[in-house]
């Protein structure tokens, strides 16, 4: 039998935290910035050693279309590794990246609506 760490506690403290504030976010790159600036946040509490980054220009973890990525100076580490091997972070941050990835598509949705001439006939 193989020792499971769990991080649920962490997770749902920040989802709690973190979904009105993905509701409120205005523009794409609004919800790129509040996961990265999350995961950041999740791991500096989890895993301080990591020192996962988060600036407005360049993070460690970056929401993509289909979920994430995460920098070669965080996956090469050894200390991310053995979290995702024994613990369930990798699950929580699916859980973040599916909720900003679904976001983005109604705000994508939402913005090629406005920007779409309506022809009165």
């Amino acid at each position: 039998m193989s020792y499971q760490k769990s991080f649920v506690d962490v997770g749902n403290k920040h989802w709690n935290d973190f979904k009105p504030k993905l509701s409120l976010t205005e523009s794409i790159n609004d919800t790129k910035k509040l996961f990265s600036l999350t995961i950041s946040q999740i791991f500096s509490e989890i895993e301080s050693d990591l020192k996962v980054s988060y600036s407005e220009f360049e993070s460690d973890f970056i929401l993509t279309e289909k979920g994430y990525s995460v920098s070669k100076k965080i996956s090469e580490n050894d200390l991310y590794k053995g979290l995702i091997i024994i613990s369930d972070i990798s699950s929580i941050i699916d859980r973040f990246s599916k909720a900003c990835v679904d976001r983005i598509t109604r705000q994508a949705k939402a913005s090629k609506e406005q920007n779409t001439k309506k022809i009165i006939r």
